[in-house]
């Protein structure tokens, strides 16, 4: 496992913990290289499809949450 500063970027655990923790969104690309997702897109889709999973889905450039669960039909209307 990667050590957390490199995880992080050039951000400090301690600035991370005081600016993004819990209060706004942090993108860090690439911040674990070589990541293999544990299951692919279409089983996440599958998941969220199902009453006793917990799903959020997150769209659109203003960032709009709906909640779970879903069906298949709203999964179609997503862009790849």
């Amino acid at each position: 496992m990667q050590p957390l500063e490199s995880i992080l970027g050039e951000i400090s655990p301690a600035d991370f913990l005081a600016n993004y923790w819990q209060k706004k969104p942090l993108l860090i690309r690439g911040a674990i290289p070589n990541f293999e997702p544990p299951i692919d897109a279409d089983e996440l889709a599958g998941l969220a499809l199902e009453p006793e999973v917990e799903s959020r889905l997150v769209v659109g450039s203003d960032w709009q949450l709906e909640h779970g669960p879903f069906d298949e039909e709203r999964f179609a209307n997503l862009p790849e």
